[in-house]
Order: C-alpha cells, then structure tokens, then sequence
C-alpha cells in the first residue's frame, strides 16, 4: 500500500509524504484542491488502484485507476514545480513553498522501496488535509466554481 500523507498548503500546491507499507520513502508535491478538474487539482482523498506503466520515457512510474471525473493518466512521477503537474503526483527529497528537490534520487528509492513489493497489488491512498489555492477547504467556496 502506498499512502500519500498530504501535511503542508502552499499558494498553488500541498506537500506530503510517501510511505509504502508504512514506512517513510519520500516527500511529495501535488496541485491545491480545485474541486477534481482535470489538470488543475489534486486527487480527492481516499484510496485508488493503479499499475506500473513501463512505457514513459523513465521507463517505471505507477499510474491510478479510476480517479473520479473521468480523470485518466494520473501518475506518480519525478519534477519540481506545479507548472509540472496535470493532477499528479511529483515526488522529492524535500519540499518548499511551491517546489520540490532532488526528484531523481527520491524517484530512484521510491522505485526501489516499491520493487521489494513487487507482484503486490497497486493500491495509493491519499489522505491528511485537502486545501485549495486560497488556503481554505473546499467546502467554503463550492459555490464560486466556474
């Protein structure tokens, strides 16, 4: 089981961590709630299935199954910043205000961490806060989404 803690908001984006099984692997970096459009906000809380894709250019990543809203190729990949983000999920040794650092090597362990489970079912759990660009949580602007 991978679970996805998210603990901190930023202006545009939420960090976290990563723990597969229960033990720590890495941080995390994913878009503020923007109530599930595609492209512009994180996935919901709760608990997904998915699967390891070989055929992206890094040639491993894990990619979510049926996200709510007709949201298809969400995955766990490496970058830095929101603006590389469309709904997914970045990984990284630490982050900062709307950045995270060093993906490649928490790439690296977190493909290594999930290779000693290999042949265990995919299953990705978010949970921990879910705020949107303006810090708040959905609830309190449901109404003013265009």
């Amino acid at each position: 089981m991978v679970t996805i803690n998210r603990k901190v908001s930023f202006a545009s984006s939420i960090g976290g961590d990563l723990y597969i099984n229960g033990d720590y692997v890495c941080a995390t970096l994913e878009l503020a709630w923007w109530w599930n459009v595609k492209d512009r906000s994180c996935v919901p809380l709760g608990t997904y299935q998915g699967f390891i894709r070989h055929d992206k250019k890094d040639g491993w990543r894990i990619q979510l199954v049926d996200v709510p809203g007709g949201r298809e190729g969400v995955q766990i990949h490496i970058g830095n910043f929101p603006r590389e983000i469309q709904g997914c999920v970045l990984v990284g040794e630490r982050y900062t205000p709307d950045a995270i650092w060093k993906s490649a090597a928490a790439y690296k362990k977190l493909q290594s961490a999930y290779s000693k489970h290999r042949g265990e079912p995919v299953m990705v759990e978010f949970k921990g806060i879910l705020t949107t660009p303006w810090g708040d949580y959905p609830e309190a602007r449901a109404t003013n989404v265009a």
